[in-house]
């Protein structure tokens, strides 16, 4: 039965084109699509010369400083865009099925919060849960590892509340108050504050 399968060729010919935007985070060679069963070559509106040429795809910051978008780039640095509607154009032109250059017009990254509570495994059920339940709410570990890397001023913790029984770390106090922020509508916010306070 499997052999005779109408359906098993499609579903691994969408898996070949099945595009992988965790490849593009730094900048990556993108391949060609390959021609299809009649021979045909897919999408390179009769240009010949398409295949002897290099596209890479890559991540590029928004004008606003608000958004990270995918384009695609002639040099293997990503610094030359493809065209001048930042590689999609060409994108479109040569991909299977004439489809966008995902990523391209949303951003890679969001301002959606993750939670750092660890979760519990609905499959582990021992003594160790019982003595969880009853210390409350522990940091998942992916957490604690970002804060322990990270960057601190906590100037303004109080420390006695907080449970934490060092000195507070300030080392980064300068730092972090001279970071720009970015606006809700995504406008990098450039004036310093002591300005704002004048």
């Amino acid at each position: 039965c499997i052999d005779r399968n109408p359906y098993d060729d499609d579903e691994e010919d969408d898996r070949e084109r099945r595009f992988e935007a965790q490849r593009y985070v730094e900048c990556e060679e993108w391949e060609l699509p390959e021609t299809d069963d009649d021979g045909n070559q897919n999408n390179n509106n009769g240009d010949d010369d398409a295949e002897e040429v290099q596209y890479y795809i890559g991540p590029y910051c928004s004008a606003n400083g608000g958004a990270v978008y995918l384009g695609m780039y002639t040099d293997d640095t990503c610094t030359n865009f493809a065209d001048d509607n930042k590689g999609r154009d060409t994108y479109k032109a040569l991909s299977y099925g004439n489809e966008d250059l995902p990523y391209s017009t949303t951003s890679l990254v969001t301002s959606d919060c993750v939670t750092c509570i660890e979760q519990e495994d609905p499959n582990r059920r021992d003594e160790e849960d019982d003595d969880d339940a009853e210390q409350g709410p522990e940091v998942s570990d992916q957490c604690g590892r970002l804060y322990e890397g990270a960057g601190k001023c906590e100037s303004s913790i109080n420390l006695s509340t907080s449970g934490k029984t060092s000195d507070a770390n300030n080392a980064a106090c300068s730092y972090i108050n001279g970071i720009q922020f970015t606006k809700l509508n995504g406008v990098v916010d450039t004036s310093s504050r002591a300005s704002r306070a004048a």
